[in-house]
């Protein structure tokens, strides 16, 4: 019972029309359950990451969700990850329909990583959910980097998204662009969509109470050269 009113509350997650004939839907997933062919979950500890863990088990869906559990296990702050690892490709438009539980010292992902070599790497929504989010591309040698900012409340459901071009990086919020990034900045290899949290500092480790980021969809576009 608790299950179905749970997926009641969920919100409805529209269609978000690309608005480009170059992209055909590839993917749309809504988590009835967590299709592990699909999504690898992360074990370990992030690179350059001294406080973070990841585990498996804290990747689970339920009631129309995917969750990412973060809470103290064996005395660590333990997390979770997942990576679309059956959809590499260069260009694309992806959309996450997610909420994140404020946090000080844990922080949340969704960002494109490389099938090979680091940088590239574009971050199109990251930080601790505490009113705002910040996309960043990270690209070239020396990881050069480029940030934009926005005011949001994650602890609310809210649609976020990159359209990605050979000519440009555009972000969205709730189908809404707010920020582009072009140049240097736009990558050019294949890439996969992921979504994670960690801790990131001790109060991080030190919490006690369960962190969750929950996602109810996530629609993937190609680019049709």
């Amino acid at each position: 019972m608790f299950a179905g009113l749970f997926t009641a509350l969920l919100p409805s997650a529209p269609a978000h029309a690309a608005g480009n004939p170059r992209f055909t839907l590839a993917l749309h997933d809504t988590f009835s359950s967590l299709n592990t062919a699909r999504w690898g979950r992360y074990s370990g500890q992030p690179g350059g990451n001294p406080h973070g863990l990841w585990s498996p088990r804290h990747v689970v869906a339920s009631g129309g969700a995917a969750h990412l559990r973060g809470y103290r296990e064996g005395g660590r702050f333990v997390t979770g990850g997942m990576m679309l690892t059956s959809l590499p490709q260069t260009y694309g438009k992806y959309v996450v329909r997610a909420r994140f539980d404020r946090s000080p010292g844990v922080e949340h992902v969704m960002l494109l990583w490389p099938t090979s070599g680091w940088p590239p790497e574009v971050d199109f929504s990251e930080g601790s959910g505490a009113g705002s989010t910040m996309a960043t591309s990270h690209w070239g040698a020396k990881n050069s980097q480029t940030h934009r900012f926005l005011k949001v409340d994650m602890t609310k459901w809210h649609t976020y998204g990159v359209e990605w071009t050979p000519t440009r990086l555009l972000f969205t919020v709730d189908g809404r662009a707010w920020a582009q990034m072009t140049g240097a900045a736009v990558p050019h290899q294949p890439m996969r969509l992921a979504l994670q949290t960690a801790a990131t500092t001790k109060v991080g480790a030190a919490n006690t109470r369960e962190v969750r980021m929950s996602i109810a969809d996530v629609y993937v576009w190609r680019y049709r050269r």
